[in-house]
């Protein structure tokens, strides 16, 4: 289920907040030099093309495609034969860092227009892998200064933001200790609950539960303030700090979803049975939720429950190894797409 902005905002701070910013810091950190590696990298892959050996080649196709969709954009179709030590080689590429030259319409027209078919063209080849040639030896010279000089400026200002981060990270760090130095002094009778908390039992989703801490946040999620954040079951059921048990219904020809009492009444142990199951999800220890509740009034049990189940992750520990991995591999996709990127923006909206 999704989570409401209200709900993020209103929320205690959590130590998933702490790594989740720190995960964000280390972005803001790498993403600049990460630019800056790719354009560099890639004019070094491409500049010893300018020192290959040339041949005469003849240009056997060369046509203008066209792409349409979303975002159209023209390439080229060519093909073009070489003999390299009496032996024949057809190639395709044009250049090395943009093989069919796709992009805007004038450049490729052009191109065309320079090479009709059967006449005669310089062919740069490998002379280590003959069967590697083009016909526009070298680096992308333009899109990879853009990607060094776009890379400079996401280092500055990513650096700037990391330090201005790193001071609100080390505050909510500091503010997560004197809280948890708190709880402990207070100990478990102590512990605050939600008295004005709702909980949403969801059947047919693997995590069945979620909490808000007050019924504005709740009327926010079911669409009192905007569109719902999501649409409802019949089956699924709101209940509040005092048990009582609701349904949702939507009436016809409005968006948002009203509570309508069912006259069940939910016992702390039925909301701690749904909880339980849903921390052996998460790969938590139930019996952690159980404990909490020990020495805690019958009266408050379900307040403090919703407290509880508030306070849990949003996915299983392997979430956050996860999200290191999805960074990771969204670096590397910066480092080896970025140039791509750029001559598509170069090709559109500056050469049609």
């Amino acid at each position: 289920m999704p989570l409401s902005a209200t709900r993020l905002k209103r929320r205690p701070p959590t130590w998933r907040d702490y790594w989740s910013g720190q995960i964000i810091l280390w972005g803001l950190v790498f993403i600049g030099p990460a630019f800056i590696f790719y354009g560099y990298y890639a004019d070094q892959r491409d500049r010893p093309s300018l020192q290959w050996p040339k041949v005469s080649g003849v240009v056997m196709r060369c046509d203008q495609m066209y792409h349409s969709g979303r975002h159209a954009y023209y390439n080229i179709a060519a093909n073009y034969t070489y003999v390299i030590n009496d032996r024949r080689y057809v190639g395709n590429q044009i250049t090395l860092w943009n093989r069919d030259l796709h992009g805007g319409g004038g450049r490729t027209s052009a191109f065309v227009a320079a090479h009709p078919v059967r006449s005669a063209v310089d062919v740069y080849y490998d002379p280590l892998h003959p069967e590697n040639a083009v016909l526009i030896p070298g680096p992308d010279e333009a899109g990879n200064h853009l990607d060094i000089q776009c890379g400079g400026v996401a280092l500055v200002g990513g650096w700037f933001m990391a330090v201005m981060f790193r001071r609100r990270l080390a505050d909510l760090k500091a503010t997560l200790q004197s809280a948890e130095a708190r709880a402990h002094e207070r100990g478990p009778t102590k512990a605050a609950g939600l008295p004005q908390g709702f909980a949403s039992y969801e059947p047919g989703d693997k995590r069945k539960l979620n909490v808000f801490p007050d019924k504005e946040c709740l009327m926010e999620v079911l669409g009192h303030k905007g569109a719902p954040l999501q649409e409802w079951k019949p089956e699924d059921r709101v209940i509040d700090a005092t048990g009582c048990e609701y349904r949702l219904v939507k009436e016809p020809g409005k968006k948002s979803y009203d509570l309508d009492p069912t006259g069940e009444t939910w016992s702390y142990e039925r909301l701690l049975d749904a909880a339980e199951a849903d921390a052996r999800l998460l790969k938590k220890d139930p019996g952690t939720l159980r404990r909490r509740l020990d020495d805690v009034a019958a009266e408050d049990r379900m307040a403090v429950l919703m407290k509880c189940i508030d306070d849990q992750p949003v996915g299983p520990r392997w979430v956050m190894a996860g999200l290191f991995l999805f960074l990771a591999l969204f670096f590397l996709a910066v480092m080896f797409g970025a140039g791509a990127i750029f001559v598509w923006l170069q090709n559109h909206l500056f050469q049609k």
